[in-house]
């Protein structure tokens, strides 16, 4: 109908108005000051359309609701540009100071609409959270009965969440759907540029639900996995979920970045200083997401605390083993690793395996990295020199029970990991003790080579212990 009555207003209206306006006596300012067009051909519109189409201005049916707003709203831009009236509101023959215009304005129900299309996305993330998608109508929780306010009939698409999380690179079906619910919102069939601030109060709303959302599922995957033995858990579908939580963690905080640098093309008065407008939305989403640094930081430590665990359980026993293989058995100098070192880092690099490839799961690669790498290099270096230590208090034992003066200047007990006097690099140890330290050292040196290649620093201590055995080395 809005169509009809614009091409009417073109076609009749406008050369009648110029017609009779030719005849009228101008201002100095150029207008005859009857103001035709906004007394006589807006008004005589606009009343018809209040009085003949009151179920225009009501969101029954928010989108057909919406369909008729936009048009509305193109027909009045049309109806100013036809007529040369200004649409700002600053000079005497503006449109939006006339009265009727007013009411007509106040005529559509945006609020309401607004309610509708906020409680249909806010259901949709509820009802997931309870597993189920909602009904054509919605019910109220308190007495069971249908609520009066209507629900759009546009329910979830399911193709429509797996695209987004598939074109998001999401794993995770919260962030899919948060993310879904973020574009639902600012979609050309919903969003209304009188609604912006409204439709962004709500985008914050839909960040802050999967904060919280993401938090909850991340503590409570980690206290079902601390009660499992620490291998069980590393292969766990508790440990997947939780890397792919992490993932989306870091993930949704670029797609928020992205769609909020959308908003502002869509948003009214961003043309100017957009930058700034853009960056100020930015801050106030970094803000909202912000606790899930600490979230993913949490997680982090839990699997890391999961790997290191398994790793580092049997240093002890492998420092034993290789005390055992060169005390009184007359074996060769040892000129290789011990086969052990090689799987020091196996259960970091099984769950790296479960890791996707993009950009976003190396960041997460890099914290499970650093935290393991800092944590099994600092055990070893603490094992390493208890055993380094063990020795030199057991060599310096027999030393004063033989009463040998002679070999007592090897011995320092301020710094028993390597005694004075103690040097092997250039020769060939002969000494079983001497074989061991050899060994330690090939060991610590493989670790070293094996951290230089993460790409990530030891603990500092264990940097400070493979420069204090440097003597033990080749």
């Amino acid at each position: 109908m809005l169509r009809s009555v614009l091409q009417f207003a073109k076609s009749t209206c406008v050369p009648l108005v110029k017609s009779i306006e030719s005849h009228l006596a101008a201002g100095s300012n150029g207008s005859t000051g009857y103001k035709l067009a906004v007394r006589v051909v807006w008004r005589e519109i606009s009343t018809c359309i209040m009085e003949s189409l009151p179920l225009v201005f009501v969101p029954g049916m928010p989108e057909r609701f919406h369909k008729n707003y936009r048009e509305a709203c193109e027909f009045v831009s049309e109806f100013s540009q036809m007529f040369s009236l200004s649409n700002d509101g600053a000079e005497c023959d503006s449109l939006m100071l006339d009265p009727v215009y007013m009411e007509f304005s106040r005529k559509w129900q945006l609020s309401a609409y607004f309610s509708i299309q906020k409680k249909h996305v806010i259901a949709v993330l509820e009802d997931f959270e309870r597993g189920k998608l909602p009904n054509a109508a919605h019910v109220s929780e308190s007495n069971g009965t249908r609520s009066s306010t209507p629900v759009p009939k546009t329910q979830v698409d399911e193709k429509d969440v797996l695209q987004i999380k598939h074109d998001a690179g999401l794993l995770t079906e919260h962030a899919a759907r948060a993310v879904w619910a973020i574009k639902q919102c600012w979609a050309p069939s919903v969003y209304l540029k009188s609604l912006a601030a409204k439709f962004w109060q709500l985008t914050m709303q839909i960040l802050l639900w999967y904060q919280q959302t993401a938090g909850q599922c991340i503590q409570q995957l980690i206290q079902s996995n601390t009660s499992k033995d620490s291998v069980q858990a590393l292969e766990s579908p508790e440990l997947d979920e939780l890397l792919h939580h992490m993932h989306d963690m870091f993930a949704i905080q670029e797609v928020a970045a992205e769609q909020t640098r959308a908003i502002c093309r869509v948003v009214p008065g961003t043309d100017t200083g957009a930058l700034s407008i853009s960056a100020g939305l930015e801050s106030a989403v970094g803000q909202v997401l912000a606790p899930l640094d600490d979230t993913s930081n949490q997680a982090a430590d839990h699997i890391s605390s999961t790997i290191v665990a398994p790793s580092t359980s049997t240093l002890v026993s492998h420092l034993r083993r290789t005390t055992s293989q060169f005390r009184h058995t007359n074996r060769p100098p040892p000129s290789t690793p011990s086969p052990y070192i090689p799987k020091l880092f196996t259960y970091l690099e099984s769950t790296e395996s479960k890791i996707t490839h993009d950009q976003t799961s190396e960041r997460i690669k890099h914290m499970l990295r650093t935290r393991v790498i800092v944590r099994v290099t600092q055990e070893f270096a603490r094992v390493c020199a208890d055993a380094l230590a063990t020795i030199s208090k057991t060599e310096a034992s027999l030393l004063r029970l033989r009463k040998s003066r002679a070999h007592v200047a090897r011995v320092d007990v301020g710094d028993v990991v390597v005694p004075i006097g103690v040097d092997l690099r250039g020769r060939v140890p002969d000494a079983d003790n001497d074989k061991i330290r050899r060994q330690i050292w090939l060991d610590v040196d493989r670790v070293a080579r094996i951290v230089r290649g993460y790409g990530v620093e030891p603990d500092p201590e264990f940097a400070r212990f493979v420069d204090l055995i440097q003597p033990l080395g080749i």
